[in-house]
């Protein structure tokens, strides 16, 4: 099975070695044998740690689309620019397997359909939970349960940071130990704000509940303002916190949120540890699924990059069909949270009381206010620049059906 891979950065460049390193097994496993054609970078010449495709590097991604000796797109570039090259490959019936969470969070309803008319399969078991194969389980479980929640840790550098945090490392210091670790961009926003698992709670919402639910739809506070100090002040000793990605099936429709939330210490969710994810579905009648894995880096990513290479090259040869499920636009019912506050000073605190909605519960003696629609208490918060932890277990979120573990 010959590929062509875009992208050979972090990610792309451990593919590679992988591949090369890897290669008799993943000939047995396979089937045959399978064989990187070309890559399309954007510095073609750049020193890379890592073997070299066939044909070597171009800057042109026509030539990956266009040559019919590519029997596999692989796409581990990232962003939402990608969605023509990945349409136009599965158009030719040609399968495409991807590590785009981006692209998918927001356009893998469009994917999912040119799937499903030209009988082209996408894998993209690296877009979510890192060495955790959690697609994988959650299409399984669809098959047989009426799915009523999925959600977890869903960012390994968002762990990872807060970890390090809660045992007195300031912020910034813990953001240089994740980027020399290679679990943090450079540009770490879209983990440290929450958009990466936002992003990562679309996908999976997609294939639980067949949702098309944009990323900057759900309620969402990230880590980047939190502290030792601020942990110290909020937590009790048997607690733990974690940036937490959640959507639940209700009567009235999909609601969910993304943010950081106290758990107890002895939580399922609570757990993972660095930069591991942890994931939980639940449904009728199989009940509670919970899986944790690393969840950052590229190395654990490319591992399944790999399974989705061989589970297509399973695929074609025992012609499988594609059986990825319509998603539908649906409007997400924002959840009533309660959170603990924490803020440099009682005056901040005045002045957030006074941003409230009337009756809003608000004691300032413990810091706890709510249940309020989490889309408002979010922005209040921000607004207002006051600290907060969600606290989700014992009734913080309203209306929804008890988290399970």
């Amino acid at each position: 099975m010959n590929i062509a891979v875009i992208g050979a950065g972090h990610v792309g460049a451990a593919l590679l070695r992988q591949l090369h390193g890897r290669a008799e097994r993943v000939a047995r496993e396979a089937g045959e044998p399978v064989t990187v054609l070309r890559a399309a970078v954007r510095e073609p010449e750049k020193p890379r740690d890592c073997p070299d495709p066939v044909f070597g590097y171009t800057r042109d991604v026509g030539q990956l689309l266009q040559d019919a000796r590519v029997d596999v797109l692989v796409e581990v570039a990232g962003g939402e620019h990608w969605l023509p090259a990945l349409s136009t490959f599965l158009r030719s019936g040609r399968p495409v397997v991807t590590a785009n969470k981006a692209l998918l969070a927001r356009h893998g309803p469009v994917l999912f359909s040119l799937a499903r008319e030209h009988g082209a399969p996408i894998r993209f078991e690296a877009a979510v939970g890192g060495a955790m194969p959690i697609i994988r389980i959650l299409l399984d479980a669809r098959r047989v349960d009426h799915l009523s929640y999925v959600g977890g840790v869903l960012n390994g550098t968002a762990n990872f940071l807060l970890d390090r945090i809660a045992g007195g490392v300031p912020y910034e210091a813990a953001l240089e130990e994740a980027r020399r670790a290679g679990l943090a961009e450079e540009d770490p926003s879209d983990d440290v704000e929450g958009l990466d698992a936002a992003r990562k709670l679309s996908i999976l919402a997609q294939l639980a509940f067949g949702t098309a639910v944009p990323p900057e739809m759900w309620p969402r506070a990230g880590i980047a303002r939190l502290s030792p100090r601020v942990l110290q002040a909020v937590l009790h000793e048997d607690e733990r916190v974690k940036l937490l990605a959640e959507a639940w099936r209700t009567e009235d429709g999909i609601t969910g949120y993304v943010g950081p939330v106290i758990l107890p210490a002895s939580a399922f969710l609570a757990r993972p540890s660095g930069a591991e994810n942890a994931v939980v579905l639940d449904g009728n009648p199989g009940g509670p699924t919970a899986l944790m894995g690393l969840g950052a880096g590229g190395d654990a990513t490319a591992s399944q990059v790999v399974a989705d290479l061989v589970s297509v090259a399973r695929s074609r040869r025992a012609g499988v069909p594609v059986d990825l499920l319509p998603a539908e636009p649906a409007t997400i019912l924002s959840p009533r949270l309660r959170a603990r506050l924490a803020s440099p000073d009682a005056r901040t605190l005045e002045e957030f009381s006074r941003r409230l909605p009337p009756l809003t519960p608000l004691d300032l003696d413990t810091g706890v206010v709510g249940p309020l629609d989490a889309g408002a208490l979010l922005a209040l918060a921000a607004s207002a620049d006051v600290r907060l932890l969600i606290a989700r277990r014992g009734g913080g979120l309203l209306g929804a059906p008890p988290v399970p573990l």
